[in-house]
């Protein structure tokens, strides 16, 4: 008798703590609904005036006229507050690979917020729209850690768009920092390979 009258008190204090979760908490709560509309906006936004994609990121194209690789921070289009750096750190991790894999086919390859603007260069953009951890809800289960930009490789004269592409990483498994890692060792790899 006593574990059931535990068991009915905490199943009490769980009813009463979910419903005060799920009501409506005065302007801060519509104040915050309200900023997630925006930053939803916001990335829709970028989304839809983003370059066709040409092809999936890990295939390789002629990029046999360049020589120096600038990769661009991309640009983080996520509203979590942890992921702020995920475009800089994405881009860092492209930029160590190419050099530790590719420094002998490349002559220039750097990390700057701007391209250099030669004919010779291929310049690497993109922008970060999820950068989510994994989880576990007792309702749904266990949620997967993703990594989901989208990524242009451009003549750094012209601008031209010689490939655009989508980058989607999700694991059950993998932390969201060794997916990033892993997309970028993707890329760098696409890149190098398609130097030739």
């Amino acid at each position: 008798m006593k574990d059931l009258m535990k068991l009915m008190g905490l199943l009490l204090c769980l009813t009463a703590t979910m419903i005060a979760c799920s009501s409506d908490g005065g302007s801060d709560d519509n104040d915050s609904g309200d900023k997630d509309d925006e930053n939803k906006g916001l990335v829709e936004a970028a989304r839809a005036a983003w370059p066709d994609y040409t092809g999936d990121y890990k295939d390789e194209i002629d990029l046999s006229a360049y020589n120096v690789v600038t990769v661009v921070p991309f640009v983080n289009l996520t509203d979590n507050s942890q992921d702020k750096e995920a475009g800089e750190e994405f881009a860092e991790v492209v930029e160590e690979e190419l050099t530790d894999r590719y420094s002998d086919v490349f002559t220039t390859i750097r990390v700057a917020d701007a391209p250099l603007g030669q004919a010779n260069e291929v310049v690497l953009r993109g922008q970060v729209y999820d950068y989510s951890k994994s989880g576990y809800n007792y309702w749904t289960g266990r949620s997967k850690a993703k990594f989901k930009a989208e990524m242009a490789l451009e003549n750094g004269s012209t601008g031209e768009v010689l490939k655009s592409s989508r980058i989607k990483e999700d694991s059950y498994g993998e932390s969201r920092e060794e997916m990033l890692e892993e997309a970028a060792e993707d890329v760098a790899k696409m890149i190098g390979k398609s130097k030739g």
